[in-house]
């Protein structure tokens, strides 16, 4: 209120016993005279640290020159020649500690009068001048000002910062000092425990968006599956980070093919339930006979086969039967041998040589088919294979560019530390 002055200084006295009530690292680093000096780890955790002062009652000018509102905060923050090095301690924790430093001033809202109906006064009555720095000072705070961030760069959320401070309660409640990088790891647990369930939760809506079962092809549920993988993992890595070891992101590997897996097994079964819909309808005309006995008479045989015939074209050109289209029908014809060497048995028509020629004909194109679907679910299996390379190679490259921005948002940290404790350095020479 009024002037950045001693008084005010003196107000935000608590600065300087950040060292003695909270640390940043378990083990303490030492500087060069062997002391605890850890004020450059403060900086890489510490807010951006602005300061508004209301009701300003000064002229922004500095030796008869003007001078700009940050110029001001810095000029305050500068140790006086004579003044006691006590004195100047809260300039000196807050140039240590943040490094980087905002001001906003602000006149009356309005005259004093109307000041006495403030919470009632239009925006019309109020001060233009006010207004225009109320303007300057959102808009920094919304557009430009930083938002709060933890060592290594991550985005510190509402939900995050909540859990910081339960952290940092039941640490003082216990009696112990808090320690930031304690705080942090814990609190990298509870984030990656929590990536990893929005990945798989963003994936399973994706995949019941946009995956309609049963598909025709493997390939079909692979594409879709890898597609919205891909982007799962974009997901947890926006969320992730101090994933030691990567474990939270081989955890959600893990998951995801589980839930490839899970996702061929319902594919498989909602087209097993499809065709055995289609093949119960087509045939019940048939077993209608068959239980009648319309096929067991001279020629029966012959006959029988020809309408299964028909029946088995039809199967084929009915669509959206998925991939077990062809293990359904070798399933379902198989059901039915015991029916047909019944007729075939009861047909007089054909001597005791052609129906051992026809059992064995039988047998042929049963072990044909059966070689045929082998091959197919070696093939598939293959497929599975190559998309769990794929998957493996996805989470790699993803991983490695998120470890190159890691290492960018270090060196920029680094960079930042660097720069301000030069300018604490200048500022203490000066």
């Amino acid at each position: 209120m009024g002037t950045i002055d001693q008084y005010a200084l003196e107000k935000l006295q608590y600065v300087t016993e950040l060292t003695k009530r909270i640390k940043v690292k378990s083990t303490p680093a030492k500087d060069s005279e062997g002391e605890e000096g850890d004020s450059g780890d403060f900086l890489r955790f510490f807010p951006a640290f602005v300061w508004a002062v209301r009701d300003f009652s000064l002229l922004l000018k500095l030796n008869g020159k003007p001078i700009t509102e940050d110029e001001y905060l810095e000029n305050a923050l500068k140790r006086k020649k004579d003044n006691p090095e006590k004195l100047d301690l809260a300039k000196k924790c807050i140039r240590q500690y943040f490094p980087s430093r905002k001001c906003f001033v602000f006149d009356r809202p309005a005259s004093r009068r109307a000041l006495e109906e403030l919470e009632d006064l239009p925006e019309s009555k109020l001060n233009p001048d006010f207004l225009e720095q109320v303007q300057h000072f959102c808009s920094y705070i919304h557009e430009q000002a930083q938002a709060k961030v933890i060592q290594g760069g991550h985005t510190v959320t509402g939900t995050s910062l909540g859990l910081l401070v339960v952290t940092y309660v039941d640490a003082i409640c216990s009696g112990s000092i808090p320690c930031i990088e304690n705080a942090v790891v814990a609190l990298a647990q509870i984030e990656n425990t929590a990536a990893v369930h929005d990945a798989i939760t963003y994936y399973e809506a994706e995949i019941e968006k946009h995956l309609k079962l049963p598909t025709e092809t493997i390939e079909e549920l692979l594409e879709v599956h890898a597609q919205y993988e891909k982007e799962a993992i974009k997901v947890f890595l926006a969320r992730a980070f101090k994933d030691v070891n990567h474990e939270y992101q081989k955890e959600l590997g893990t998951q995801l093919h589980a839930k490839l897996l899970e996702l061929c097994s319902r594919n498989e079964q909602a087209s097993s339930d499809r065709c055995q819909a289609v093949l119960t309808q087509l045939f019940q005309d048939l077993e209608e006979e068959i239980g009648k006995g319309s096929y067991s008479v001279a020629g029966g045989y012959q006959r029988f086969l020809d309408d299964q015939k028909e029946k088995v074209d039809q199967y084929y050109l009915v669509p959206g039967k998925g991939l077990m289209a062809s293990q359904a029908l070798q399933d379902f014809l198989k059901s039915k041998e015991a029916a047909a060497q019944s007729i075939l048995q009861a047909d007089r028509t054909l001597t005791d040589k052609q129906k051992e020629v026809e059992v064995e004909r039988v047998k042929a194109e049963a072990s044909a088919r059966e070689a045929e679907l082998h091959e197919k679910m070696k093939d598939e299996a293959v497929r599975r294979a190559q998309q769990q390379e794929k998957s493996f190679e996805e989470h790699k490259r993803q991983l490695e560019t998120k470890m190159e921005e890691d290492r960018r948002k270090l060196l920029a940290e680094h960079e930042m530390v660097m720069n301000a404790k030069l300018q604490v350095t200048i500022s203490l020479v000066v």
